[in-house]
């Protein structure tokens, strides 16, 4: 927890210089009380810059790929990542995440389980649904976009008067209603990314995209259906 309070300000000044970062709808963040933050992903700078938009402490997961070297390891503990099998449900992993939640703490994730290649969301892999209903805290989503082009190459073109944008938004909380059987948990995680692609631009949807962009209104009613379906 040290060197995550340490390299907070670090790498917020480093991001402030190398982009115009523009983060709106903080405020959304609940103040106390476990929170599963469920963001889109663009680029492996995403935990960093999502990090830097709040003031409480998020615990990441990261790929279990990364705990392989002791030095790596050592440092996303101390970073408070944990690690996470893609690919599959870890269930190891969902229940660390169960226990920092009911604690109440912040655990953020990617559902995706990959950057995108393209900026448009891929679909989500599963646990995100189950996770939220099992805890019963609120879900955050949070949008991000521009981080693609921190990559290395386009870094190579970098001028201090053609910085890219980054914008993180983050929209209001909620909770899910009450699922029936494994398409209520399909249906759920469907709704967690609709609301995340709620906030962000029509190209980046992706998989998510429909007829027509999806608003905060069509989640809510998505919503209001759901527990109708589901009944008292």
């Amino acid at each position: 927890m040290v060197l995550y309070r340490f390299l907070y300000p670090i790498v917020n000044w480093l991001a402030r210089v190398a982009a115009r970062v523009t983060v709106t709808g903080v405020e959304h963040m609940p103040r106390v009380g476990g929170v599963l933050l469920v963001s889109n992903h663009l680029s492996n700078y995403d935990p960093m810059i999502v990090a830097i938009c709040f003031k409480r402490i998020l615990h990441f997961m990261g790929k279990a790929e990364l705990y392989r070297n002791p030095v790596l390891r050592w440092i996303c503990l101390q970073l408070q990542t944990f690690p996470v099998r893609r690919g599959e449900v870890d269930r190891a992993a969902l229940r660390y995440a169960e226990e920092l939640l009911r604690g109440g703490r912040i655990v953020a994730v990617f559902p995706e389980g990959h950057r995108s290649r393209t900026g448009g969301m891929q679909a989500a892999q599963g646990g995100i649904a189950l996770l939220a209903r099992r805890t019963g805290v609120p879900v955050l989503p949070v949008a991000i976009t521009g981080t693609q082009y921190l990559w290395p190459p386009a870094l190579l073109r970098w001028r201090p008067w053609r910085r890219p944008d980054i914008t993180i938004t983050i929209g209001e909380s909620f909770t899910l209603p009450r699922a029936a059987g494994r398409a209520g948990n399909a249906a759920q995680t469907d709704l967690i990314m609709a609301r995340v692609a709620a906030l962000l631009p029509p190209d980046y949807h992706g998989v998510y995209a429909a007829a027509s962009a999806p608003t905060e209104e069509d989640a809510d009613r998505v919503v209001a259906e759901a527990e109708e379906q589901v009944g008292p």
